[in-house]
């Protein structure tokens, strides 16, 4: 049985007399190229990323709120863990102010940096 000789990568001229190496892509199913085609859309181009970028103002009003969401409800469900998982009932009502505490620290700091 023969063996196959590696296949050599695509070659291209950039310039008469010079030639540059392409690397493969990687095989991908076509089921699986056209299924990500149809639910996160074409690449973009690299010309175009650039105007699909979000400046600083906007990217911190649209990204920080996640942050402060979850700040804000970080007690209830702090709560509701001590009170179905400790199994202590009454007592977890007085870790709750200490833990709320701590939650305002983290949102000042969210807030002032």
């Amino acid at each position: 049985m023969a063996q196959r000789a590696p296949k050599q990568p695509e070659t291209s001229d950039i310039r008469t007399g010079v030639w540059e190496g392409i690397p493969e892509r990687p095989v991908h199913s076509d089921k699986l190229a056209r299924i990500k085609a149809k639910v996160v859309g074409k690449p973009l181009a690299t010309e175009r990323l650039v105007h699909e970028r979000l400046g600083k103002p906007t990217a911190l009003a649209v990204f920080a709120s996640d942050n402060l969401s979850s700040s804000a409800y970080a007690t209830e469900e702090i709560l509701r863990v001590l009170l179905v998982g400790g199994g202590f009932g009454a007592l977890a009502f007085a870790r709750v102010v200490p833990i709320t505490i701590a939650l305002l620290a983290v949102l000042a700091v969210l807030l002032f940096s």
